[in-house]
């Protein structure tokens, strides 16, 4: 993460970056993501910190059977609508067994 404060690469992937973060050290992160998103960086982040990934996800890549689904927004904007698409299918699939 220090390289990146530095350097501000064009690409950064951070796989569980809050585990065993001090509060400190969390708050430093957040100040680099809003930094990297400030320069247009653009951040992999595979996380289960669920308000992280609400306060700075801007889209959200789900993988599932081979799959990537793409959703706009923050964490909380991905589950809503992939629960409404689960709902669309299941309408459909209803209608077509009828």
């Amino acid at each position: 993460l220090t390289c990146a404060l530095i350097d501000m690469p064009q690409l950064l992937i951070l796989d569980e970056p809050t585990n065993h973060l001090s509060f400190f050290s969390l708050c430093q992160l957040r100040r680099l993501i809003a930094n990297c998103s400030d320069t247009k960086t653009t951040i992999v982040l595979v996380s289960h910190d669920i308000d992280l990934l609400n306060d700075v996800a801007t889209d959200v890549i789900h993988f599932r059977d081979h799959t990537l689904d793409y959703y706009t927004g923050n964490y909380n904007d991905y589950k809503k609508v992939r629960r409404e698409r689960i709902a669309h299918q299941l309408k459909q699939a209803r209608y077509q067994d009828d």
